[in-house]
């Protein structure tokens, strides 16, 4: 089984593009507002596609696809170890909410039909169904800012160290998380990085603080509505907003009015 949480979208790096498009039936305008610099990089960008998904699947399936094998090796984690896959999958089926802001090139790599991209924003809400998170519901955003610092480091160990602690002090904390992640340019990644969600990109750094919500939820009708229920698979558009600290930088995101993929 290939996980389809796994990747920015195949669509997208082969060219029909990404976006989730405007809203069906809602009556609002979506409007996307980006505003400041990552590592002196401007977080913005005119030509970002724009992409929100609502999950509605949890981690069941411990077996593990060649490609999900590798990245788990990178992480240094080890496919053999139970407890290692059940945490990994966490990371890369457990998340409610995702929105990407991918900047796409015109360059294509030799190997595939994928186009390369430069800038990736992404924000993953993870554990909103357990907790019932309502609309306008404030959730923190957890720091896995370690993780791009010890990315480089030849010893696989230390990394893995620094990834379960991460990775269970999110699934023990018992609240609602947010990870935000940026990349300033995918195009040196190989073909196969590449068509990973930032949260797995080799250039990302994330963000160490911040909040992140959700709100103007309207229904499959258009329809507002100020509550959600769980499992959610009458949406047609919401809005998102986050404020993100990496280190000294801030970054806050307004996206209005997005139209929303609802997967089972």
């Amino acid at each position: 089984m290939f996980r389809h949480s796994l990747l920015i979208s195949f669509l997208a790096l082969t060219g029909c593009g990404i976006d989730s498009g405007e809203s069906k039936h809602a009556d609002c305008d979506r409007i996307l507002t980006v505003s400041g610099t990552i590592n002196s990089v401007d977080a913005s960008s005119d030509d970002y596609e724009k992409q929100m998904i609502w999950f509605n699947t949890d981690a069941e399936d411990l077996e593990l696809a060649p490609s999900e094998e590798r990245i788990m090796e990178q992480l240094g984690l080890s496919v053999d170890d139970n407890d290692d896959v059940e945490r990994f999958l966490y990371w890369l089926e457990s998340y409610d909410l995702r929105m990407l802001l991918v900047e796409k090139t015109n360059e294509r790599y030799p190997d595939t039909r994928q186009y390369k991209t430069n800038k990736n924003l992404s924000l993953f809400f993870f554990d909103l169904a357990h907790h019932n998170v309502q609309p306008n519901q404030e959730v923190e955003i957890f720091d896995i800012s370690e993780i791009a610092e010890l990315r480089g480091n030849e010893d696989k160990s230390v990394l893995a160290s620094k990834v379960r602690q991460l990775i269970d002090e999110m699934r023990d904390n018992n609240k609602p998380d947010a990870i935000v992640g940026f990349s300033p340019d995918r195009s040196g990644e190989d073909s196969f990085a590449s068509n990973l969600i930032v949260l797995f990109s080799p250039t990302a750094v994330y963000a160490d603080s911040g909040t992140a919500s959700f709100h103007d939820v309207h229904d499959h009708n258009g329809d507002p509505t100020s509550t959600v229920e769980y499992p959610s698979k009458q949406l047609d558009a919401m809005s998102m907003t986050f404020e993100a600290h990496f280190d000294t930088d801030t970054v806050d995101v307004q996206a209005e009015c997005f139209g929303i993929k609802v997967y089972d």
